[in-house]
């Protein structure tokens, strides 16, 4: 069956599942920094109205003043709050990350143990042991992925539904600009999937290389044959270097993109709200409020730029994880093909090998062997050397 992107989140969120209390404690501390980013600009402008308010006579200049430090003291100690909720997030997402990589790394191995001799000579221990570590490695690239989507999720609607009730304008330019944003980063999202995947292949081929020169190194010393090796996985490096400068210059438009559009985004907003406080200010208490929704848009056009950035963070690492869970998706998706069923020592009274005429590739267009003869007499020791890609592990 196929084991798809979807199928690795389903068991990411699995295991997630197994630690409740430390994932109720990741959700309460983003949830919580979500409320604190969409609060404090409104404390702001709360500020400001009391300050507006010092035009008015019949306020007492007292009861201003109290209000005024009454909303600092709130800020403050919100702002100290979240000081301590960062530490525990912290401290929670560390201890959850390595409990469940724990267990990723745990499973991978056992289901990779249960394959038959064949899936281990057909790969390198050493390139196992990669395509497991990015598939544990992957889930702390799920749960930064998810923290992003959350905080978008959540502070998007709500920042749009706050702006509809200062200005219904405001709250129309909040969810265009979100619309784009997403569209652009969707579209180059698309683009960068097929060339992570290359560049996974290519690595997983290059670490294989280095694999079977490093287990190989008696014969290549025996042969001279070091250039010729280093001449084949540097040829390798550069493929790996392509895909990744490819990748490079995929991301780097889209940053481009990003910067410009949000830009205009933060110029556009302070303008229409200078061109709304010019036009409908007529009074002073009226130009005071008119300059409390100019700083909440301002802060909020700041943190919804943030999170424009973050949907391109949040689009890297969708293409990331997919290209590194590839691989290990693929080995969940091998069937195991062990069928002893029994537990006898294997006695053997007489033996030997016999090749005669021999002919054998993985490529019937590129054999390996060919009228190849090989006999091997009881109790003899022979040794096989070669150099890389000679044919030594598909003879055995």
């Amino acid at each position: 069956n196929k084991f798809s992107l979807r199928d690795v989140l389903k068991y990411y969120f699995q295991k997630i599942k197994w630690y409740k209390w430390r994932a109720f404690c990741y959700l309460f501390c983003i949830i919580f920094n979500i409320w604190v980013s969409l609060y404090l600009p409104i404390l702001t402008t709360k500020i400001i109205e009391r300050i507006g308010k010092s035009w008015d006579a019949n306020i007492a200049s007292s009861e201003i003043f109290y209000g005024i430090l009454s909303i600092c003291a709130i800020w403050w100690i919100i702002e100290c709050i979240q000081i301590i909720v960062w530490k525990i997030q912290g401290f929670n997402n560390v201890k959850l990350e390595l409990y469940i990589k724990k267990d990723i790394e745990n499973e991978c191995f056992s289901y990779i143990l249960n394959n038959s001799y064949r899936f281990f000579s057909e790969n390198f221990a050493w390139s196992l042991s990669n395509k497991v570590s990015k598939f544990s490695n992957s889930f702390s690239n799920t749960l930064s992925l998810f923290s992003i989507l959350l905080e978008i999720v959540l502070f998007l609607p709500a920042t749009a539904i706050i702006m509809f009730t200062k200005n219904f304008l405001f709250g129309i330019i909040f969810l265009w600009f979100a619309i784009i944003f997403a569209l652009i980063q969707y579209f180059y999202f698309k683009r960068e999937k097929e060339i992570v995947l290359d560049r996974s292949k290519e690595k997983s081929k290059y670490w294989w290389l280095i694999a079977d020169v490093l287990t190989n190194n008696f014969n290549i010393l025996t042969f001279s044959t070091q250039k010729a090796e280093l001449n084949t996985i540097s040829g390798q490096q550069d493929k790996i270097i392509n895909t990744n400068w490819t990748l490079t210059k995929v991301r780097q438009k889209r940053a481009a993109f990003t910067q410009i559009l949000t830009y205009i985004f933060k110029v556009w907003v302070v303008i229409l709200a200078l061109f709304l406080w010019y036009r409908w200010a007529t009074v002073t208490g009226a130009v005071i409020i008119d300059i409390s929704l100019t700083m909440l848009v301002y802060q909020y056009s700041g943190r919804f730029a943030g999170y424009c950035y973050n949907f391109r963070t949040l689009f890297s690492q969708c293409s990331d994880l997919f290209g590194d869970t590839k691989e290990m998706r693929d080995i969940f998706c091998t069937p195991h093909e062990i069928t002893d069923k029994t537990k006898k020592k294997l006695k053997v009274l007489e033996w030997k090998i016999d090749f005669e005429n021999v002919a054998f590739g993985y490529n019937p267009d590129n054999l390996i062997f060919q009228n190849f003869d090989l006999k091997i007499k009881p109790e003899e020791k022979i040794a096989l050397v070669g150099r890389s890609w000679s044919g030594k592990t598909s003879l055995i």
